[in-house]
């Protein structure tokens, strides 16, 4: 774990604690078929990539496709059984499971087996209910509604909460006002036609507005109809 940060439990050394007594146990019960087994918080702290903070955010998940470039490059089908030994899933059938990122790629989370747990397709809410959420945080983080500290901590500690609360509107990830608006448009001057309707200039508005008399009065000037 040279070099990796482990973000939760809150209390580092707890996490430390933890990690020294899972090297090598197993999570939760005997027999899952087909039921998402627990979230283990000794065997799943979750881990974060310290490459990703919160003053780079714009520049990192926050740009399209940027996760694309990270995502499953240290999940190796070994990883893979790994985490499916600790968590005593066994006998599974393709497409009941995915090994889900705790704390997922798109808001900071790292590819490391901390950060790993068997989350069932099947049962609801469950794989595909956590990947809304996710999302759903990924938009806070990106309008500046949610730290990305305070978005890994939702995600850990919990997402059913906020699963449940996206659905029945209670919270909305970018309230009205939280995004970023859009930086103004540069002004562009306007084209006046001279007297003679060959000839043409760019000049800039006059301070009283396009169309008025001040306009009209300057060397026969008619001002452009818009």
């Amino acid at each position: 774990m040279t070099g990796k940060i482990i973000f939760f439990p809150c209390i580092i050394a707890a996490a430390l604690t933890a990690l020294a007594a899972t090297a090598g146990a197993t999570c939760g019960t005997a027999d899952h078929s087909a039921v998402t087994p627990d979230l283990s918080p000794q065997c799943t702290p979750g881990v974060i990539n310290p490459a990703i903070t919160q003053s780079n955010i714009h520049s990192t998940i926050c740009v399209s496709g940027f996760t694309k470039t990270e995502r499953g490059t240290n999940v190796t089908e070994k990883t893979k059984d790994a985490v499916y030994k600790k968590y005593n899933v066994t006998g599974r059938k393709p497409g009941e499971y995915e090994i889900d990122h705790l704390i997922s790629l798109e808001i900071g989370g790292q590819d490391d087996e901390f950060n790993l747990w068997p989350q069932s397709y099947q049962k609801v809410p469950g794989a595909h209910q956590k990947d809304d959420v996710e999302n759903a945080l990924h938009r806070a983080i990106c309008c500046d509604a949610m730290t990305l500290a305070d978005a890994q901590k939702a995600i850990v500690s919990d997402w059913l909460g906020y699963y449940n609360r996206l659905k029945d509107g209670s919270w909305v990830p970018c309230p009205t006002g939280s995004a970023k608006r859009p930086a103004p448009r540069p002004r562009v001057a306007k084209s006046k036609i001279l007297s003679d309707p060959t000839e043409k200039q760019i000049e800039p508005v006059n301070a009283d507005g396009p169309g008025t008399d001040s306009d009209a009065a300057k060397g026969g000037k008619i001002p452009v109809q818009e």
